[in-house]
């Protein structure tokens, strides 16, 4: 498959305008949404523009199952459209829920002064034990130390709960301002921590002033947000009840994020083996991943262009381990898609829409089109895939370029819908 065969199903329309929408680069910017970014998002921008293609407003709900840091249920609640968010990764719900909390600027920074005082007054020279290697690898003994008993005593202070929660997210996001690993790519990289620990209270104190000046300027909420812990392929949604989803799943690109931010996950959320349970469970865009899936999955049929190239792949991958390992992880990739399709598909209100922004993938050169196989695979779900918005074409990664040129692929929006059919009206639950 290639972007010069002829296109077979629905159209594949160039929208070179929603280049920006389709990255995290003005998320790093925006209010709020800067609090905590994950690379890979998509824009508050795309959301809108959506929401008002689609005419969503206060009676509608608006689902996303990978909900990554919150950008679609932010936006959903700043324009007054009640949202769901669900995801696997206790980091990604406690950004989002973070981000959507009803918390007043004065609170937050009343809030901030009074455990200020507690902090500077609290001995953090003590030594603290460390079981998890990566912790050890990231920061070293006296910046673990001032961490650990900075976060117990944020944990332990009597706040109220949402307010704590801003707080911890703002102790979160300046983290790796003291670490030695520094996520760069889909990876951990060794340097040198940027700041030195002493530092740490005067960079969270700009932290906190930075994210109540955001919730100073942000309008009134008035459209619930929820966000909870849940997989994609099995989401906690009544049947019939969402009136569009948005959406982006992770891409087919190896990067594994229960690595990615394996030092946040450490530090305030899982232990070592819940880690990998969630590294062996997350959707298998990474060869690592073997999750348990639904039923769903045995009614899934591989394409056979899908069929084609991962036998193509086998062929040309030298390193016996990977020789498998991508074969069956792309092939798994695709059988996840099904499932979340198949959700999708059952939460949905008669005639909703999604949409599921998707990044083409390369792998020795050779092209995979997930954004067509996505909408062939979407059939098979049950959906009908009306548009294949183009948003931008980039080129392949640096290693891939070096050994077979350039060639750029696509990241589209896919947009599908689900069949008009007389069903109850229902209420998400």
């Amino acid at each position: 498959m290639t972007d010069e065969k002829a296109v077979v199903g629905p159209p594949r329309v160039e929208r070179p305008e929603w280049r920006t929408f389709v990255t995290p680069k003005s998320l790093r910017r925006a209010p709020v949404h800067r609090w905590f970014v994950f690379p890979h998002s998509f824009s508050e921008a795309l959301v809108e523009a959506l929401m008002s293609e689609w005419c969503l407003g206060p009676e509608d709900w608006l689902l996303d199952p990978f909900v990554g840091a919150g950008t679609t249920l932010v936006a959903g609640q700043r324009l007054q459209v009640p949202t769901l968010g669900f995801d696997l990764s206790p980091l990604s719900v406690f950004s989002s829920t973070a981000k959507t909390a009803h918390v007043e600027d004065r609170q937050l920074l009343d809030s901030w002064r009074a455990l200020k005082k507690h902090l500077l007054a609290t001995t953090t020279d003590l030594p603290v034990g460390r079981e998890e290697d990566l912790l050890c690898r990231a920061f070293d003994d006296k910046t673990f130390s001032t961490l650990a008993t900075y976060w117990r005593a944020v944990r332990s202070r009597v706040l109220d709960p949402s307010v704590r929660t801003l707080i911890q997210l703002g102790f979160i996001g300046i983290m790796p301002r003291y670490s030695r690993l520094i996520s760069k790519g889909g990876w951990l990289t060794e340097t040198s921590p940027e700041l030195e620990i002493g530092s740490f209270l005067e960079t969270l104190e700009e932290r906190i002033r930075m994210m109540a000046g955001d919730l100073a300027h942000r309008p009134e909420m008035g459209a619930p947000a929820v966000c909870g812990l849940a997989d994609a392929r099995r989401l906690p949604v009544a049947d019939n009840a969402i009136s569009a989803v948005i959406t982006s799943p992770p891409y087919a690109n190896r990067h594994d994020y229960t690595r990615v931010f394996g030092v946040e996950l450490a530090f305030a959320f899982l232990d070592a083996s819940a880690t990998k349970a969630l590294r062996y469970q997350s959707f298998s865009s990474h060869p690592e991943a073997k999750p348990q899936r639904p039923k769903s999955a045995s009614s899934y049929r591989e394409p056979p262009s899908l069929s084609e190239i991962l036998l193509r792949l086998g062929d040309l991958i030298d390193d016996p381990r990977a020789k498998q390992r991508i074969p069956n992880m792309l092939a798994g990739y695709f059988v996840d898609l099904y499932c979340s399709l198949m959700e999708v598909k059952r939460v949905l209100k008669p005639g909703a829409r999604a949409a599921y922004v998707v990044g083409n993938v390369q792998y020795c050169g050779i092209g995979l089109e997930v954004d067509e196989l996505l909408c062939e695979i979407a059939g098979q779900a049950g959906l009908s895939c009306d548009e294949v918005r183009v948003a931008r074409v980039r080129g392949n990664s640096a290693q891939q370029m070096g050994v077979y040129g350039r060639q750029p692929a696509r990241e589209s929006v896919v947009l599908v819908r689900k069949p008009c059919v007389t069903a109850a009206r229902t209420q998400p639950g």
